[in-house]
């Protein structure tokens, strides 16, 4: 069963208004796996929570590296690692030194 609450964080009349296709999800998960990297399966889950509210509520452009970093710094991840890698393109994998950028 679904709860009700759920579809009150969709906000499809605003994703409709966006200028940009709607977005795939690849750069998205790779930005949660690089989460992980740096702190662990908390910062997983933190990083995933804060990019599905950016997607489904806030209808930003998850397919964009800069929204995927503002993303990271929200839920306290380290920019400077996020900074490294410059592509949030799915095929460009980038988890520079080990560091887990994105």
């Amino acid at each position: 069963m679904i709860r009700l609450e759920f579809f009150h964080r969709i906000n499809a009349d605003l994703m409709a208004t966006r200028p940009f296709d709607y977005p795939y999800s690849m750069p998205g998960l790779k930005a949660c796996k690089a989460a992980e990297f740096q702190g662990g399966h908390a910062a997983h889950w933190d990083m995933f929570d804060r990019v599905q509210r950016a997607h489904l509520t806030e209808c930003l452009n998850i397919a964009d590296f800069e929204v995927l970093r503002q993303c990271a710094a929200d839920v306290g991840l380290d920019e400077e690692v996020t900074k490294e890698c410059p592509s949030a393109h799915p095929r460009v994998p980038c988890y520079p030194s080990g560091k887990g950028g994105f």
